[in-house]
């Protein structure tokens, strides 16, 4: 059998999320502040995979994560290191706000009951193996990628960018390093490069 008559197996993981609220119902600002009382604090406890949902007017941002110990996870966005991924997703949630807009928590809810991948059981009471909550964080990310979603994520194509470097390395060796840089910043559309922080903005998008 050729390669292009191989039958491709279509797997689908359905993904539910659980917006978190407080016990009331109530909508809570989870990455600034603890919640006074402790039937609330249970929520947040406990192995998650969980999304961050950051809107503001037409813009919709998402962070996907995992942890072993969620409420330890959540304190570190309410007080993040410097240089770290939760320094990083706070930043993008204070400008979310800044702008008028809303920050929401969502956790992984599996419904299916169990199932096995490669050999690995998997359930809602598996989600305390690390290794399971990868699982479904990148299932997460791969779904969120196919609806063509802006993820906070740092999520490289390693394909993509492996085809990019063979086409820099190329343009180097026929025109020299300079002439290369030249034709790769006419190709970006200006003068230079430009440098970002690698963070998606809020607020007003570009239109075409």
């Amino acid at each position: 059998m050729t390669e292009e008559n191989v039958e491709v197996l279509k797997i689908e993981v359905p993904l539910a999320w659980r917006r978190v609220l407080l016990v009331n119902g109530q909508p809570f600002p989870w990455h600034r502040r603890p919640t006074p009382y402790a039937r609330d604090r249970e929520l947040i406890e406990y192995p998650q995979v969980y999304k961050w949902i950051l809107r503001a007017g037409d813009t919709e941002i998402t962070y996907i994560g995992e942890a072993s110990e969620f409420n330890r996870r959540l304190a570190q966005y309410r007080n993040p290191n410097s240089d770290s991924t939760e320094q990083r997703v706070r930043q993008a949630m204070d400008e979310c706000e800044q702008c008028g807009g809303t920050v929401e928590l969502w956790f992984l809810e599996i419904t299916t009951g169990s199932f096995q991948l490669n050999g690995k059981v998997i359930d809602r009471h598996s989600i305390g193996d690390k290794s399971v909550r990868l699982i479904l964080e990148n299932l997460a990310i791969l779904e969120e990628k196919r609806k063509k979603a802006t993820l906070l994520n740092v999520v490289e194509d390693n394909a993509y960018d492996a085809k990019i470097a063979a086409i820099v390395d190329d343009l180097v060796r026929k025109h020299g390093r300079d002439a290369a840089l030249d034709m790769i910043r006419e190709l970006a559309g200006g003068p230079g490069l430009g440098t970002t922080d690698g963070l998606p903005t809020m607020g007003t998008r570009e239109t075409t």
